[in-house]
């Protein structure tokens, strides 16, 4: 496979050919636990069940969201990794957070992942069909991911091909933060009405591809791009009324 190089956001590109820096290296994904399987296990599995009583503690009281934008943002740390190996290595995080959610009913829980937030070309991400299955394999009732921007959007079509679990619902990103240019309500509509053929309606929720907050240019645009997120909901509601009728 040709070798990935030190473009996107978290590299800085160099001319030498020398490994690229990773500048947003997150203690979950830490070279730590790189060596042999039993050491990546060690690494990977929580050492008590401070996480699991935590998770408890919030699922008791209403929703628990996971934010694990490593799963995928995670192969840019190792950029000599194939994909096998790389899903190795993810593999074992999964199994360590079904670990910390065992007993967690998975319809509190909702898993959020995305390719980091970073304003950058995002050339080396990796394709969500290559990681799909380790997303689906974490017990929850909602899985939310980005297919708003321009590197992701496309790969709705996976899911002619992915079910969900049982019960499951899809939150696509229909909106996001890659731009400051505020999406059509039609837009959002149509995005919305591609994933409903192939996940069904009542398995869909309308979602960002990623927290808006300070990664659009002024607090004003976060709000237009929920609001026409919201018509947009609205809208393609109304066409699979009457295409139901």
């Amino acid at each position: 496979m040709p070798s990935r190089q030190p473009l996107g956001r978290q590299y800085s590109i160099h001319p030498t050919k020398s490994r690229p820096t990773y500048r947003h290296a997150r203690q979950a994904w830490s070279t730590a636990g790189i060596g042999t399987d039993s050491a990546r296990r060690r690494a990977a599995r929580p050492k008590d069940l401070s996480s699991r009583d935590a998770a408890s503690t919030i699922t008791d009281a209403g929703l628990l969201q996971l934010d694990d934008p490593d799963l995928p943002d995670g192969w840019q740390m190792f950029p000599d990794m194939t994909v096998p190996e790389y899903r190795r290595y993810a593999a074992l995080r999964v199994e360590a957070l079904n670990h910390a959610l065992r007993g967690i009913p998975p319809e509190r829980v909702r898993l959020h992942v995305c390719w980091g937030s970073g304003h950058g070309p995002h050339r080396d991400d990796i394709p969500l069909r290559d990681i799909v299955d380790l997303v689906l394999a974490v017990p929850a009732g909602c899985y939310s991911i980005e297919a708003a921007n321009p590197r992701h959007e496309h790969e709705w079509t996976l899911w002619q091909d992915v079910r969900l679990p049982e019960g499951a619902s899809l939150m696509p990103g229909v909106v996001g933060h890659a731009t400051d240019v505020i999406e059509h309500p039609e837009l959002v509509a149509q995005r919305l009405l591609r994933f409903a053929k192939l996940v069904g309606a009542e398995n869909l929720i309308a979602g960002t591809d990623c927290g808006l907050g300070n990664r659009v240019g002024h607090p004003e645009i976060v709000w237009a791009k929920l609001e026409d997120l919201s018509e947009g909901a609205r809208i393609a509601s109304r066409a699979l009324s009457r295409h139901s009728r």
